[in-house]
C-alpha cells in the first residue's frame, strides 16, 4: 500500500502518534452534503489492511442504520474510504 497524503489520513496518523496507537478507524458524517465516510490508518501494511477491513465492517454495521435515521430522503449517501500505512 502506498503512502496516502489525504488530509483525513494525515489527521489519523497524528491521532495515532498522540495516543500511541497502531490503528485508527474513524466514521464521519456530513449532514449538509448527505455523505458518510470511513477513514482508517495502520502503522504497517498488515495493520493498515486490517484497519481497512475492520473499518468497512464498522461502517456497514453503524452507518447503514444511521443513514436511514439521520440523512432521511435526499441525495444517496456515498461510501468514501481513505486508508494508508505509515511511511
Amino acid at each position: 500500500m502506498a503512502w496516502n497524503p489525504a488530509p483525513e489520513v494525515q489527521a489519523l496518523r497524528e491521532l495515532a502518534a498522540k495516543f500511541h496507537k497502531q490503528q485508527v478507524i474513524v466514521l464521519m458524517v456530513d449532514l449538509k452534503a448527505g455523505t458518510l465516510q470511513m477513514a482508517s490508518y495502520g502503522a504497517t501494511r498488515e495493520l493498515c489492511n486490517d484497519a481497512k477491513r475492520r473499518g468497512e465492517l464498522a461502517y456497514d454495521a453503524v452507518m447503514g442504520s444511521f443513514k436511514a435515521e439521520a440523512l432521511g430522503p435526499g441525495p444517496e449517501s456515498r461510501r468514501a474510504e481513505v486508508s494508508a500505512k505509515a511511511p
